[in-house]
């Protein structure tokens, strides 16, 4: 018979593993190795399924169905319960439903909270799907203090400048310029963009989009001087991923074009509208008429 300490051992081995899985997102499949039930597994291939085909109206009762099983088989307070809330809370959000994905993400949140202790990272990632559901109904000060327990999580379990809290810096600097509150959008946008720049080198992808929003904080202020230096290292990182005359640049050199025409720099802007206009011009000749 296994001793206590082999009992506990095995528990946590199951509880760390069981969150594993669940971080997995809707990559994993669940299946009767786990312990899932045929039906159970069936259903949450069937609601994935359907999402995936963007078969949104037929979800709802398979989405009760799992709730129902998950709690019968493995009981409210299990991490593979937490699996599937979470989950299925992500569907509701995706749909808008925020009325019946906060509850459930709540459900999640406090599962982890219980399993792994309030300061884990997984924890971290439960309080930032709540603040992005907080936050998509405008309700910035429920939001706020769910990313910046987030942010403190994460900086503490993988160090300062790590990409792990890019997402957490980038939301949390949006929520402050949707504030106008933008001396603080200003710090975090700075701080998420040298994070960026740090972890994936300072022309990478990932850094355009730091760039794009800090340029659309500096334009709702007018202050000017900022955005033109943001909007040429942006157009710089798309030209080396997508090459010169690719349709991702028109965007950004209408922003710039327009930018160049209120500081008077009419002949570079004509320039810039130029390129664009013809790079639309190339793209919509490619194009398969509809």
């Amino acid at each position: 018979m296994p001793t206590a300490e082999r009992l506990n051992d095995m528990h946590f081995r199951r509880v760390m593993l069981c969150l594993a899985i669940a971080f997995l997102g809707a990559t994993y499949e669940p299946h009767t190795t786990f312990g899932q039930s045929l039906e159970l597994m069936n259903a949450y291939r069937s609601i994935t399924t359907l999402y995936r085909q963007g078969r949104f109206s037929e979800i709802d009762p398979y989405a009760e169905e799992i709730l129902k099983l998950a709690m019968e088989e493995f009981g409210p307070n299990d991490p593979f319960t937490d699996f599937f809330l979470s989950r299925l809370s992500v569907f509701y959000r995706a749909r808008g439903r925020y009325g019946e994905a906060e509850p459930l993400q709540q459900h999640s949140l406090a599962i982890r909270e219980n399993t792994v202790g309030a300061d884990h990272p997984f924890v971290a990632i439960s309080l930032y799907n709540l603040a992005v559901l907080y936050a998509a109904q405008g309700r910035y000060a429920e939001a706020e203090p769910l990313y910046r327990r987030a942010l403190a999580i994460e900086e503490r379990a993988y160090g300062p400048g790590h990409s792990e809290f890019g997402w957490t810096l980038r939301n949390l600097a949006r929520l402050y310029s949707k504030q106008t509150r933008y001396v603080n959008a200003e710090s975090v946008y700075n701080r998420s963009l040298a994070n960026r720049s740090g972890t994936s080198g300072a022309n990478q992808p990932l850094v355009g989009g730091n760039l794009d929003n800090l340029s659309m904080m500096y334009l709702k202020q007018g202050n000017l001087v900022e955005v033109e230096p943001l909007l040429k290292h942006l157009i710089m990182i798309k030209e080396a991923k997508f090459g010169a005359n690719h349709p991702e640049l028109v965007t950004d050199l209408d922003k710039y074009a327009a930018l160049l025409r209120v500081i008077r720099r009419n002949a570079e802007a004509a320039k810039m509208q130029s390129h664009a206009e013809a790079i639309r011009a190339k793209h919509a000749a490619s194009s398969p008429a509809q």
